[in-house]
């Protein structure tokens, strides 16, 4: 009889605990909530003090925790340039990070950084320009941006994606005459294994400041925050020629802009980042 109790007893001390942890989660959550709340609305009232409004929906969330690092895949280049060119193109090492294919078509070169452009004597690739020409020649983590025409002329253009998220600024532009092939250029993100390592990013809130105090000292109009949106930047250092870096897109009425998620750094969007 007094095991059944005592069994009973500590059955009894185990629920009492676990509903005492889940009232301190519950705690610490809504601390969390109101936190964030309250550093929303006093973002939004620092921003109505420089004339910008947003809506407080847009400040809610935080950019990926992660940065990521490239190894460079000369295979793959390699493969992408013959590809576009045909046949088996000659690599040549041209230093400094730098490898030129040469194939009877025409010349591809490819940079440390993941900058390539790519130019065809004799066009000969002739695949219709649109989405299947993005899903056949470029690496599985491109997507099909769109298409623009001028007479006999036309461009299209790719972007790569990491984790689902778009990598800012590294598209692909490929130009065509007649459906036929000419040129290309832009970033080549090689569908790699990715090496990464842990971040401390800044809020929505706080991005959407740092860009307020670059309009300000830039002397750039901004009235509204249109739209904020998570993403990458890829860039380029000494120890680490091809890197991904969180970052905000934040559309206003006038102009884009990327913010660093890391560092709050603010750049127009087509620009180079740092």
């Amino acid at each position: 009889m007094e095991t059944y109790r005592l069994k009973n007893i500590a059955i009894l001390i185990l629920v009492l605990l676990n509903v005492c942890l889940l009232l301190l989660v519950i705690s610490l959550q809504y601390a969390q909530h109101q936190t964030q709340k309250n550093l929303i609305s006093q973002t939004v009232t620092l921003l109505a003090g420089s004339d910008i409004s947003v809506d407080p929906q847009l400040l809610e969330g935080k950019a990926p925790l992660y940065a990521y690092y490239y190894s460079r895949d000369a295979e793959a280049e390699e493969t992408f340039a013959a590809a576009l060119l045909g046949g088996s193109p000659v690599r040549r090492d041209a230093g400094g990070g730098t490898y030129v294919y040469t194939a009877s078509a025409g010349t591809a070169t490819f940079r440390a950084n993941g900058s390539f452009s790519l130019e065809i004597d004799a066009p000969a690739l002739q695949d219709g320009p649109g989405r299947e020409f993005v899903e056949t020649y470029c690496p599985a983590n491109y997507r099909y941006e769109g298409l623009r025409t001028a007479g006999q002329h036309c461009t299209v253009t790719a972007s790569a994606q990491v984790d689902g998220l778009p990598v800012y600024g590294a598209t692909i532009v490929f130009s065509f005459t007649d459906d036929l092939l000419t040129s290309a250029s832009g970033f080549f993100v090689p569908a790699s294994e990715l090496s990464s390592e842990p971040i401390e990013t800044i809020s929505r809130a706080s991005a959407a400041v740092y860009l307020m105090d670059h309009c300000n000292e830039e002397g750039k109009i901004c009235n509204t925050i249109s739209g904020i949106s998570d993403g990458y930047l890829l860039q380029s250092t000494v120890s680490a020629p091809m890197m991904l870096v969180p970052a905000y897109r934040i559309d206003t009425n006038t102009y884009s802009y990327y913010v660093n998620s890391s560092t709050g750094h603010v750049t127009p969007a087509g620009s180079s980042a740092r």
